[in-house]
């Protein structure tokens, strides 16, 4: 049983966010970011990495306009993720509304920007507290896996795919 794995800690004034490890591959300075030729809501930039053209999900916006936290003193960089890490049905989705207006993307990769006050450290898997089945399901469809309280600062272990998500359908709600 794996009890210690390597999670990505992203430090906030009010909170920390914490991702798996697994759910990224590399991260790259925002220096050469872009806008897209047609954004949806969150997905307002692009930029250049081996040679692809990738999207951004906004995640350091939506972190702070979602639980009304803000950045300490930093700047922003992104992650990348493989889009075969997420399931296929939010590959098409992503087809369907962003990269087909957006000829130049690639559907290979997805980035994120976070603040760059964030690293990448093992913790134990029983630090994370997971929720009451009364609020399991709820916060699952918003992105929270679990949260718990360190250093007098809420922790959220959040799930990227799930963050997405909730964005394509606020969106599609508003057409």
């Amino acid at each position: 049983m794996i009890s210690v794995s390597d999670f990505l800690f992203i430090y906030y004034d009010k909170g920390t966010f914490i991702i798996n490890r697994n759910q990224f591959s590399a991260s790259v300075s925002l220096d050469q970011e872009q806008p897209l030729d047609r954004p949806i809501k969150q997905f307002n930039s692009f930029i250049r990495y081996n040679n692809y053209d990738i999207a951004i999900f906004d995640l350091d916006d939506y972190l702070k306009s979602s639980f009304k936290v803000e950045s300490i003193n930093s700047t922003r960089l992104s992650i990348i993720s493989k889009l075969s890490l997420f399931s296929s049905n939010l590959k098409d989705i992503l087809i369907e509304r962003l990269f087909c207006n957006n000829s130049n993307l690639t559907d290979e990769y997805i980035a994120f920007s976070i603040t760059s006050n964030s690293e990448i450290t093992p913790s134990p898997i029983s630090r994370f507290k997971l929720l009451s089945k009364v609020l399991i399901p709820k916060q699952r469809e918003n992105g929270i896996l679990s949260c718990s309280f360190h250093n007098s600062k809420i922790e959220y272990f959040i799930d990227l795919e799930s963050f997405i998500y909730r964005i394509l359908e606020q969106q599609e709600d508003n057409l």
